[in-house]
């Protein structure tokens, strides 16, 4: 597995995973502290556009809690998507999703293992689905889909967590795949912070 500190928007975004096939890895963006939490979005990237989401499964954490998750939605925290309806809401609430979205649009479903999907913590070896496989959820020329947004208490620590994606080539195969990643929310370990800084420092040299 490999880990790297890469900016994305002005945003520093946590890259970690081992490329598997056409699964690359996955990487974390922060989106600020909205409305009072502080809200990261990890994202499943690809190689090919083509590529067609199955699930995600085994969430395994290996570092840190999660025990500073903040929900914001109808059932009273819960990390099924559906109950998350309108933007007010979504913005800083915590689910998990196949296409990026909340709502009725996100077509997500919790797995058995999931339970009823309330708490702030995702289960040992939980994972979610496409709940409506007739509309399969292409990557797409962005070869990146949102899979999870988190909310956290200011200033958590977080966690890091291992995560198997499944997948298949395209519309017109059956074959599953799986990838194999890790991915970290929160504020980043001293270590991380000392490479983001380092990351910036050769950025400037470069420009120099």
């Amino acid at each position: 597995m490999t880990k790297a500190f890469v900016f994305v928007g002005g945003l520093a975004a946590i890259v970690a995973g081992s490329a598997s096939a056409d699964f690359v890895n996955y990487s974390v963006v922060s989106a600020g502290n909205i409305g009072g939490r502080d809200v990261y979005r990890v994202y499943a990237n690809f190689n090919e556009a083509d590529d067609v989401l199955l699930n995600f499964f085994n969430h395994s954490t290996t570092a840190g809690g999660q025990t500073g998750v903040l929900h914001n939605d109808f059932a009273g925290g819960s990390w099924n998507p559906n109950f998350t309806f309108l933007p007010d809401q979504a913005a800083n609430d915590s689910y998990v999703t196949m296409n990026g979205t909340s709502g009725a649009t996100a077509s997500t479903a919790l797995d058995p293992s999931f339970g009823s999907g309330a708490g702030s913590a995702i289960p040992h070896n939980a994972g979610w689905y496409n709940s409506n496989p007739g509309t399969p959820i292409v990557v797409g020329a962005g070869l990146s889909v949102m899979i999870m947004q988190v909310a956290l208490t200011t200033g958590d620590a977080g966690w890091t967590a291992d995560l198997t994606s499944g997948w298949k080539e395209s519309t017109s195969t059956s074959q599953a795949l799986f990838g194999y990643g890790s991915y970290s929310v929160g504020v980043p370990a001293p270590g991380a912070l000392a490479l983001m800084g380092l990351a910036g420092f050769a950025g400037r040299r470069r420009r120099a």
